[in-house]
């Protein structure tokens, strides 16, 4: 999963940087959202190039992962940066539409600003831009508190 900001630069600048994320490689596949760097640069281009690339983007949408019995609905949107460049903002009713109810959500948010909302509309997990900002519910469901901090690397965080 990865929350935006993959570049600073057009698709010619920068295709080089970005060709090792070609081969990232995930059971359930690579997921990702545009970041604000995205809009700045040919958002479109963008996305058709790390879409070519194998990355699946999830702008105000979501899919439903699942293993064995269980299931995740990965959700992302957009950035609030988009709206300026003439995209559709984040619109996490709309990236959580269709989803099945009880199951849990992760959410991709390049800005961690919404987290609350998106914490009472129901999100479980929240994973924002080069730190991660969570709201998660205690194992009873009665209440929400903040997690945030950076991972180290190679930390593995969903088995």
């Amino acid at each position: 999963m990865i929350t935006g900001d993959f570049i600073d630069g057009s698709v010619t600048m920068r295709r080089d940087d970005v060709e090792p994320l070609r081969d990232l490689r995930a059971p359930d596949g690579v997921f990702a959202i545009p970041g604000n760097h995205e809009y700045f640069f040919s958002h479109d281009d963008w996305m058709r190039h790390l879409s070519g690339m194998g990355i699946r983007m999830l702008p105000n949408a979501h899919v439903v992962l699942a293993r064995g019995e269980g299931r995740l609905v990965l959700a992302g949107v957009t950035d609030l940066s988009a709206p300026q460049h003439g995209r559709p903002g984040p619109d996490l009713a709309g990236a959580l539409a269709g989803a099945p109810r009880g199951v849990p959500a992760l959410l991709l948010d390049h800005q961690p600003r919404a987290a609350r909302r998106a914490a009472a509309s129901g999100v479980a997990l929240q994973l924002s831009g080069i730190r991660m900002a969570a709201w998660s519910s205690d194992w009873t469901g009665s209440s929400r508190r903040p997690i945030t901090g950076s991972c180290p690397a190679g930390t593995r965080l969903v088995e």
